[in-house]
């Protein structure tokens, strides 16, 4: 049997990768952060009953969103070779609300960020109909993450602000060459330069300062346990509610992995046995 069996093309996980893109993109406005003005606005809060569903889609930092956006991918592809597209997009976002509405409840003045809990509720979900996938994914993922993918986008990431740093330097000494030369030649032209390399010194700033404070931010905030652990379960609740069928029939994996387990433990276990009666 294949590892991946698709019937049908994954439009849920290809509707909920784009979204978390597009949100990322619009808002971190062409740099790698999203700005702490429009960060907050969207993330959890008792006091914004929409934030249950914003804060799913924003991310701390290009690390934080990487590092959600993969493994979304990859559990959500594995649960939809089992179920039609909506019920991927149901699961992300019913264990997100509902992981956070928990978290909210016990965490009352704790704002939440990120798809953690939704991607949680995908696990659940896969795990519960597609064990054997699921469970490869989910031993590949921290592997694939801290020597391919973090990597790289620590890479990116650094190149980029290493490039803000340069742009400002170069601004910076060609606003004040300009301004200089403003003094002396009152031209239409010059002053509209000047505007100009002021302008894009401001916009630069601007971006420089968003990153600078994006990473200083992702290496301060912590990571929630109990919101995934809440997650995973509400991904197993709506596959008992809705996939309870299937869910049923996915035992059959359930106890072949048991019973490789057993035999793999076994033999382990024979090894030693045999390597502690050959010493003196």
């Amino acid at each position: 049997m294949p590892f991946v069996e698709f019937k049908r093309f994954p439009w849920g996980t290809l509707i909920l990768a784009l979204s978390l893109i597009i949100v990322y993109v619009l808002l971190s406005q062409e740099t790698t952060y999203i700005p702490s003005s429009s960060l907050y606005e969207y993330a959890l809060t008792n006091l914004n009953p929409y934030s249950y569903v914003t804060h799913l889609f924003v991310h701390v930092g290009i690390l934080h969103f990487i590092g959600n956006l993969i493994p979304l991918i990859l559990f959500a592809l594995v649960f939809e070779m089992a179920v039609a597209w909506p019920h991927v997009v149901s699961v992300f976002l019913f264990s997100g609300i509902l992981a956070s509405f928990i978290f909210a409840l016990t965490n009352p003045f704790i704002a939440l960020i990120g798809a953690s809990a939704g991607i949680s509720g995908l696990l659940g979900a896969a795990l519960a109909l597609k064990p054997k996938q699921a469970l490869v994914v989910l031993l590949a993922i921290p592997f694939l993450l801290s020597f391919i993918v973090i990597p790289g986008a620590t890479y990116v990431d650094d190149w980029y602000a290493g490039r803000l740093q340069s742009d400002q330097q170069r601004l910076r000494n060609q606003y004040a060459t300009a301004l200089n030369a403003s003094q002396y030649n009152r031209s239409a032209e010059l002053q509209m330069h000047v505007q100009q390399l002021n302008s894009s010194l401001h916009q630069t700033d601007k971006k420089l300062e968003t990153t600078q404070e994006g990473k200083s931010r992702e290496e301060s905030v912590p990571t929630d346990l109990f919101v995934h652990i809440y997650g995973v379960l509400a991904g197993l609740l709506y596959v008992y509610l809705f996939r309870r069928k299937q869910m049923m029939a996915s035992r059959k994996e359930y106890l072949e992995l048991g019973d490789y387990l057993i035999s793999l433990i076994r033999g382990i276990a024979g090894r030693k046995r045999k390597r502690g009666r050959g010493r003196n």
